[in-house]
């Protein structure tokens, strides 16, 4: 089953369909949708889209003195949120380099 090839389009079509759902697609969220591939394979076609996702340009913004405080307890709140996310991704990582060290070892064993 994952001897099958998968395209860049079915990659892009599971995680915008992710996306779509509201939720932040995963590699491993996308390999689970498309039910076939290799993780590496997934994994590069995932890169890919990633790269392709548009990202919000950063502007000067002045703030007026009275609400510095406020807005500095709101980043501390999204600094705190934004570290929970990055230790989840960093968990998923951790999974996927145990999926990809698990498929190299059945290939140098067969």
């Amino acid at each position: 089953m994952n001897d099958i090839i998968i395209t860049q389009e079915q990659v892009n079509a599971a995680a915008d369909a992710i996306c779509a759902e509201g939720n932040k697609p995963t590699v491993l969220d996308v390999r689970k949708r498309l039910q076939t591939g290799t993780i590496s394979a997934v994994w590069r076609l995932f890169q890919v889209w990633q790269s392709e996702q548009v990202t919000p340009a950063e502007q000067d913004i002045s703030v007026p003195s009275e609400l510095l405080r406020p807005l500095e307890e709101f980043l501390t709140r999204q600094v705190a949120a934004v570290k929970s996310q990055f230790e989840n991704e960093m968990e998923t990582l951790r999974q996927i380099n145990s999926e990809l060290m698990a498929e190299n070892d059945n290939k140098n064993s067969n």
